[in-house]
């Protein structure tokens, strides 16, 4: 039914075939999901589903966004992925296999979503499908672009998407808020690296830790301690500042942020600890946005945090859009000890 449906509203076919409505803005909800359309698109609706399209003849330019209805389940969330990956791109493109982002949790449902890029009459295409799965269904949200003049507005749509839970009468509930969200977030988040910093046996060795504190109020805290086991000290970022969240968006506002130098005990059973305080400097302060996702470990079912930066952060090192910073819980005892601000 799915490949149907999208061939019924003319997904790719159809940018400059669609029933025009007034532009909207504001949230939209169909069934489980609930997202807010782009400015000035217009919409073309069936029994099953809604369609948001714009294009430009002229540039040759366009864009479409389809909302399903939700399903029955075929399987698990991958293999729902999959099922409306083959319906719908493979059996009406000749795109490469998609490109599977980070397996997440989004409101309860899980979330797989899948990028690639095809042509469409000579000019450079994009199909984007993400599955939500939960409760026995699952629900496909897809986006097609043709260059890249309405690449924004898709991703703000994306970031926009939430679910709701169904009711035991069968009736969708009311969407999550972006409010849930920041309750989610609440709690400590811990990432830590480290390793030999040269291949022979007796390399100095490199420890970095970074933690992030929300308290579900707006306020957090950042800690980012970094540490080679053979320096005569340890720097130590102390950061806390606010932070909002909208749709899946993480906007930090820094308002105060230093750097400690820790000296270190050089010799006897508690080598390498902390010693004293030697000085404090201050570290400019950088207001940054990440797109924040959740994902489970499989063997564990521990909750993770992944946040991805559109560039590479002062704040958090080596991290940029191609790759996912990835916050586990602290444990209390798997890091090492940060003593309290002196």
């Amino acid at each position: 039914m799915v490949k149907q449906v999208v061939v019924g509203i003319l997904l790719l076919a159809g940018l400059a075939q669609v029933v025009a409505a007034a532009p909207q803005m504001s949230a939209t909800t169909l069934d489980v999901t609930s997202y807010t359309p782009p400015s000035e698109w217009k919409r073309n609706e069936t029994p099953d589903a809604a369609e948001y399209t714009i294009s430009n003849e002229k540039m040759g330019v366009g864009a479409s966004i389809v909302i399903l209805r939700s399903i029955p389940a075929v399987g698990d969330a991958r293999a729902n992925f999959d099922a409306a990956w083959g319906q719908i791109v493979t059996a009406m493109t000749e795109a490469k296999a998609p490109t599977i982002a980070a397996a997440a949790i989004r409101d309860g449902w899980q979330v797989v979503r899948g990028t690639t890029k095809f042509k469409f009459q000579g000019r450079a295409a994009t199909a984007t499908v993400l599955t939500a799965t939960r409760d026995g269904s699952y629900v496909i949200v897809m986006a097609t672009t043709i260059g890249a003049t309405y690449k924004k507005d898709v991703d703000r749509f994306f970031s926009s998407l939430r679910f709701a839970a169904r009711t035991d009468a069968g009736a969708p509930a009311s969407p999550t808020t972006p409010a849930a969200t920041a309750m989610e977030i609440s709690g400590a988040w811990g990432f830590s690296t480290g390793g030999a910093m040269g291949s022979g046996p007796y390399a100095a060795w490199l420890s970095d830790r970074r933690e992030y504190a929300f308290d579900g109020k707006g306020n957090y805290t950042f800690l980012r301690r970094h540490n080679v086991d053979r320096d005569t000290d340890t720097s130590i970022i102390r950061e806390r500042g606010t932070y909002t969240i909208a749709g899946d968006l993480l906007t930090l506002t820094p308002a105060k942020s230093e750097r400690e130098i820790w000296s270190k005990v050089r010799s006897g059973p508690n080598a390498g600890a902390y010693e004293k305080l030697l000085r404090r400097e201050k570290v400019a302060l950088e207001k940054a946005a990440y797109r924040v996702a959740y994902t489970v470990y499989l063997d564990t079912q521990v909750p993770n945090l992944m946040l991805t930066s559109s560039a590479a952060t002062q704040r958090d090192g080596n991290f940029n859009a191609t790759t996912q910073y990835r916050l586990f819980r602290p444990d209390g005892a798997y890091y090492t000890a940060v003593p309290p601000t002196p």
